[in-house]
């Protein structure tokens, strides 16, 4: 059997939102792909429920969307720095190291960053969304303008600009956003998108999932894309792995890396938890 002794130590935070985000093959990351040239950048806060069981804990991130002519990006900056660590370990030749929070606090990162990413291609009104399970890459298309807004007359400011309320139900939950027309820019966080205004806040009516924007800057930088060897999948299937994943996080790990042998620490409050025996909440945005 080919040895390849990995030692994570990774505190609860990071698997619920990371998912195990870990690359075992000792290789740097992909070849990126410039897609268009970023005219707006907007920062969001995002809070969700990972555990429905304690609705009083939710993991907080911090999202980043990158809007062009053609192209729209959003991914989590902390997943972004905690990518490019770990790359750069990769690249010095590690295979036997601790990945853990001191790694991570060293370098002013926090645990947890959600390593999903969501391209919207404005032009032909297709989203692209890629995702990570275990060691592996996986991507989904489908069609861009799914929801079906109602446009409220309530009214609220958000950082200076006056937004406007709007409703959507979309695959199985409610929700409420804020979108401002003073931004004439059809776009939001996540897979919001339709609005005749940019969406600076968004939430469900289950206060599991909110979108809170904290800053908006112009920019000047390219958008770009992992060129990944990325394995096709459907919206539906890529849920299925993630339940699976969720429901035992090693049987997911050693079967995307057969061959391999990981050593993996756990632990939750100070406490060590056996990985055979880890679970970890679903708590999926879609329901259905």
């Amino acid at each position: 059997m080919k040895k390849s002794l990995i030692f994570l130590l990774l505190t609860f935070p990071v698997l619920i939102y990371a998912q195990f985000d870990i690359r075992i093959n000792g290789q740097a990351s992909a070849p990126q792909e410039t897609l268009d040239s970023a005219v707006v950048k907007i920062g969001y806060f995002v809070f969700s429920v990972s555990d429905t069981t304690k609705r009083d804990k939710t993991t907080e991130d911090l999202l980043v969307l990158e809007i062009g002519s053609k192209y729209s990006k959003y991914y989590s900056d902390n997943a972004r720095r905690r990518d490019s660590l770990m790359n750069a370990v990769m690249l010095r030749g590690g295979t036997n190291f601790n990945f853990g929070p001191e790694l991570l606090k060293s370098h002013n990162i926090k645990p947890g960053g959600n390593a999903n990413i969501i391209i919207k291609n404005l032009a032909e009104n297709k989203l692209t969304f890629t995702g990570r399970i275990a060691n592996n890459d996986y991507e989904y298309e489908e069609p861009l303008n799914e929801m079906q807004w109602e446009i409220k007359s309530d009214t609220m400011t958000i950082l200076t600009y006056l937004c406007q309320k709007a409703t959507t139900t979309f695959r199985g939950r409610d929700y409420e956003v804020w979108f401002t027309p003073d931004i004439p820019i059809i776009n939001g966080p996540w897979k919001f998108h339709g609005l005749p205004g940019l969406i600076l806040k968004a939430s469900d009516s289950k206060n599991e999932f909110r979108f809170e924007c904290n800053e908006i800057s112009q920019q000047g930088s390219l958008i770009t894309h992992n060129k990944n060897n990325y394995i096709k999948s459907s919206r539906k299937d890529f849920q299925k792995l993630q339940k699976k994943f969720n429901d035992d996080p090693m049987a997911s790990l050693k079967e995307s890396m057969p061959g391999k042998i990981l050593n993996i620490q756990i632990k939750q409050d100070g406490q060590s938890i056996d990985p055979e025996k880890f679970k970890i909440p679903y708590n999926p945005i879609e329901l259905n």
